[in-house]
């Protein structure tokens, strides 16, 4: 007679492979960022040496350690005021009575106004621009969001 395994620990056996499997992929994922933002900074930094050098080559001599960094501004606010409010209205008024994602309207802004985006984190911060715009018309009663079955569904959003 064949030995039958009890539910439970098929449950268990199962759900392991399931937890395992996801943190195997979370991880490559990890690296391909961590990998490909690593390439980023090297080039950045090669960057600097030539510029710090070329300073150090100049008649005037200045210390580039003395000078303070700058953050550039992120792609949202290369736009217009207002852009990303119209491009979301615009979106949503052109895909006739669907509701969109949020990854689809960061999309089409992006596509409307030609930003220029480099990589995926770049799009990310915009794409989260775009989320907080579109959960501050929320509030505003402006757009509306679509009920949600699935926690890991990204929300979609519509018209009133």
């Amino acid at each position: 007679m064949e030995d039958r395994i009890p539910p439970s620990l098929k449950w268990l056996v199962t759900k392991r492979s399931v937890i395992h499997g996801e943190i195997l992929k979370a991880e490559k994922r990890l690296q391909d960022y961590l990998t490909e933002h690593q390439s980023i900074i090297n080039k950045l930094k090669t960057d600097l040496q030539a510029i710090d050098h070329t300073l150090g080559l100049h008649e005037i001599l200045i210390d580039p350690e003395i000078i303070p960094p700058v953050r550039k501004h992120s792609n949202a606010t290369k736009l217009k005021y207002g852009a990303v409010t119209r491009y979301i209205f615009e979106c949503l008024r052109d895909s006739s009575g669907q509701s969109s994602t949020t990854t689809e309207i960061a999309n089409f802004v992006v596509d409307k106004t030609n930003l220029d985006i480099m990589n995926k984190h770049e799009f990310t911060e915009f794409r989260h621009t775009v989320r907080k715009r579109l959960k501050t018309l929320r509030s505003e009663g402006k757009v509306k969001c679509a009920k949600i079955s699935n926690h890991n569904e990204e929300k979609r959003w519509s018209l009133p």
